[in-house]
């Protein structure tokens, strides 16, 4: 299997369990509909962004692919906490 699609494939599943862990252990909150519709696109995001970083590693570099995605992981994980927190924490479209 390729390391891009085994990269899709558990990035998608990861989506639905990160919503439901972020939104009830870690940031205890819902912002309605706007957070249905913001979090998935703060992955399609970092999707790109990881997907990116994996190519530059694997092909740019020419590194070893099985720790591309350490690589990834360590630089995506700070900034998608920011913008998840941002969703889940401010009332975003609400007045």
């Amino acid at each position: 299997m390729s390391y891009r699609f085994s990269y899709t494939i558990s990035y998608v599943f990861g989506i639905g369990v990160s919503y439901w862990l972020n939104r009830v252990y870690v940031f205890k909150a819902h912002q309605g509909l706007v957070s249905i519709l913001m979090f998935p696109l703060v992955y399609v995001l970092q999707y790109l962004f990881g997907m990116g970083v994996l190519w530059f590693w694997v092909d740019g570099l020419a590194l070893n692919r099985v720790y591309g995605p350490l690589v990834v992981v360590g630089l995506s994980v700070p900034i998608t906490y920011i913008l998840t927190k941002f969703i889940f924490a401010f009332n975003i479209g609400r007045r």
